[in-house]
C-alpha cells in the first residue's frame, strides 16, 4: 500500500484491521522480514507464511510527514510518502468476493487525534477444476 500525505501534519499508522472477510487474518510485512542469506531483511514469499499466530488485525510501520516534505534518506516518517505491503490470509473456505481494510491514523501532534479510513477491494477468484 502506497501511503501519500495531502495535509499539513505528521501522520503514523497505529493499527490496521481486516474487516472482511470475517475471519481472515492480516499482517505487515515488517513483522515478518527474515534474512536473505546475503544479510538483507526481505518479506519472504507469502506461500511462506504461516497463519497459526496471526489476528485480524497489525501494527503497521508507516509514518509520513506533511505534504512537500522531501528527504534524501527516504527514511520512514521523514517524506510525505511511505509504502507498506500487508499479507492477507484468507481461507478458501471463505469465498471472499471483497476485501476491507480499516486503517487508523494518529497525529503525531500533542493532541493526538485518530482518523480512520477503509480500503475496500474486489477480489477475482481463482478458477478451479473439478478435480481440486
Amino acid at each position: 500500500m502506497m501511503t501519500k500525505n495531502r495535509t499539513d501534519r505528521f501522520w503514523d499508522m497505529a493499527s490496521a484491521r481486516l474487516t472482511l472477510p470475517v475471519g481472515g487474518k492480516l499482517v505487515t510485512s515488517q513483522i515478518v522480514l527474515v534474512d536473505d542469506g546475503y544479510g538483507n531483511r526481505i518479506s519472504p514469499a507469502a506461500s511462506d507464511l504461516s497463519a497459526d499466530n496471526l489476528t485480524n488485525v497489525t501494527s503497521p510501520v508507516s509514518s509520513v510527514a506533511p505534504a512537500g516534505t522531501a528527504s534524501q534518506f527516504k527514511l520512514v516518517g521523514e517524506t510525505d510518502g511511505c509504502r507498506e505491503v500487508f499479507f492477507a490470509y484468507i481461507p478458501s473456505r471463505l469465498r471472499a468476493e471483497l476485501i476491507s481494510i480499516e486503517f487508523t491514523l494518529e497525529d503525531r501532534a500533542l493532541n493526538v487525534r485518530q482518523i480512520r479510513t477503509t480500503l475496500n477491494r474486489k477480489l477475482k477468484p481463482r478458477a478451479t477444476s473439478a478435480t481440486e
